[in-house]
């Protein structure tokens, strides 16, 4: 396994770990939507450095894979915002039910 690929995979359980515990934290059943189709909103603020939105919709998407639904093909809408220059990186994430 190349560096990069390593380097994707500790993200990518960085990611489903913070899933799990903001789950386990504020009581939320996991597979929360079940089946459901749902819209994926996510707020990013970063502090420096060039980053890929499709990779990190990507990341987090596949990381609530499993704990807040079933599969992130679920995910119909998809909103992503980022801000540059913040004192810290972070995340803002909601998931909501997609009624149709």
């Amino acid at each position: 396994m190349g560096q990069a690929q390593q380097t994707n995979k500790k993200r990518r359980k960085r990611l489903k770990d913070e899933a799990v515990r903001l789950a386990k934290e504020t009581n939320r059943a996991y597979e929360l939507y079940g089946d459901a189709k749902v819209k994926l909103t996510i707020m990013y603020g970063r502090n420096r450095g060039k980053l890929d939105a499709a990779n990190i919709v990507g990341g987090i998407a596949d990381a609530l894979q499993g704990t807040f639904y079933e599969d992130d093909g679920q995910s119909v809408q998809i909103y992503y915002e980022e801000e540059i220059n913040k004192k810290k990186d972070y995340y803002e994430i909601t998931l909501e039910r997609v009624i149709r």
